[in-house]
């Protein structure tokens, strides 16, 4: 058996992200089963799902400073070696391309293209790769929205393992729309997702029967918003891939950057008001009718409770530097370790709320507990984790994969599969993170 050995990045990368994973879910979970006074003067939970998206933007924003900086120290180096007047061939050295005076002339101008796109990043249609990122930031928007509205009707490992099921709409839509090559153990793998899911599903529904009248009612709803989250999910990873594929080597930091940016505007100069208007049960000021999400109500629900203030901080570091680690892990790792990964990441977020409700806050309202329906649950989970296996090509089977072979593999992209979501709901910056189905 080959010993398998990490680098010292992938070591990091694994390692933040299973801890920043697991509290970038928990944290939002603890933050939504929160309790304050609000502005009209009741105590309520601290149920803003507007408000994590939009401080979940605000994260992914920082990345697209640092490569602003990077480009600048780029740029940089790029005038002082042309100013000195030579040339800087160790790229081409690395790659193997020196030997002969053709191939080195060809090299040079490779070279001198590239530096003309760091020097001008926004000229001759480059400035597309930054703003076309805005379109997929709306579907995120609304992806991470509804997740979060649903995690407060069901336990956060439930949530957690729903998200599986953007591997069907995924496949549907690259099938479909991008009209990508899908085999039988592809369709194989969505239908033993589609079971896991169901399974998941009908654990925490069947543990919420014994509960209040409601609870079935609520679970219910709160499971059927996390699928369409990652309906909508899918619906970002097709958008990415279609406007970001003519576009060679985009950075993911500038990737994930700008969709921050973007998010963050539009979340605050348009989902925001929008929230505002729509009916809901957050007060609205000086007026007898609720509205969905009250941004002023925010604040007050945190001067009159600052431990919220406190989650909400754990979250947004979580974040960020869950982005970190996940781009990381996805450089370092093949998809047959991220898979596994990610399996691990599941149950540790499992395995931490189960903690919380027994160990650290035992008879509250955080957390979860371990009942009847739970082994259901599990055996979804291990579906679940089959199907990634399944779908991406590492579990084989000759009557599903007899004409496969590795090249087709490596053309259709399925060597690539499991990159690390980089947030609660962000996509990768390509279609190949609708195989992370765990």
């Amino acid at each position: 058996m080959t010993e398998v050995t990490y680098s010292t990045k992938a070591i990091l990368g694994v390692t933040g992200m299973l801890t920043f994973g697991t509290g970038t879910m928990v944290s939002s979970k603890i933050m939504l089963d929160m309790s304050s006074v609000n502005s009209a003067g009741q105590t309520v939970k601290f149920e803003k799902p507007v408000f994590q998206t939009f401080i979940m933007f605000t994260s992914m924003a920082i990345p697209i400073i640092v490569h602003l900086i990077g480009l600048c120290m780029k740029q940089k180096k790029i005038r002082e070696r042309r100013a000195a007047g030579t040339v800087d061939n160790q790229e081409a050295e690395k790659a193997g391309l020196l030997g002969n005076e053709e191939v080195e002339v060809e090299t040079a101008e490779q070279l001198l293209e590239k530096e003309e796109a760091i020097l001008h990043p926004f000229s001759d249609g480059r400035w597309k790769s930054y703003v076309y990122v805005a379109f997929p930031s709306i579907f995120d928007m609304i992806a991470t929205t509804l997740m979060t509205d649903g995690l407060e009707k069901i336990d956060v490992s439930i949530m957690q393992m729903l998200r599986g099921s953007m591997v069907i709409f995924s496949a549907i839509f690259s099938h479909f729309l991008l009209h990508k090559r899908q085999y039988l153990y592809n369709w194989m793998g969505v239908i033993v997702a589609g079971i896991a899911c169901a399974l998941v599903g009908v654990s925490s529904i069947m543990t919420s029967v014994s509960g209040s009248a409601g609870g079935a009612a609520d679970t219910i709803e709160g499971c059927t918003l996390v699928v369409c989250s990652q309906l909508v999910q899918a619906g970002q990873i097709v958008t990415e891939s279609y406007l970001l594929s003519g576009f060679e080597s985009t950075d993911p930091l500038q990737v994930v950057g700008m969709e921050g940016v973007f998010g963050t505007l539009i979340t605050g100069l348009v989902l925001y008001p929008l929230a505002y208007i729509l009916p809901g049960n957050d007060p609205k000021h000086g007026q007898p009718d609720g509205c969905m999400e009250n941004f002023g109500d925010v604040f007050t629900m945190m001067a009159n409770n600052h431990d919220i203030i406190w989650c909400a901080l754990v979250y947004w570091i979580c974040i960020l530097f869950l982005n970190v680690s996940g781009m990381t892990v996805t450089n370092e790792l093949n998809a047959v370790h991220r898979t596994v990964w990610e399996s691990i990441r599941t149950v540790a977020i499992w395995i931490t709320d189960l903690f919380i409700g027994y160990v650290v806050v035992p008879n509250s309202v955080f957390g979860e507990f371990w009942t009847y329906w739970s082994f259901l649950q599990l055996a979804g989970f291990v579906w679940l984790s089959y199907s990634s296996f399944l779908y991406s090509g590492n579990v084989k089977y000759p009557f599903l994969s007899k004409s496969y072979t590795k090249s087709q593999r490596v053309a259709d992209g399925y060597d690539q599969m499991v990159p690390i979501t980089c947030c609660c709901c962000s996509a990768q910056d390509d279609e190949e993170a609708a195989e992370s189905s765990v």
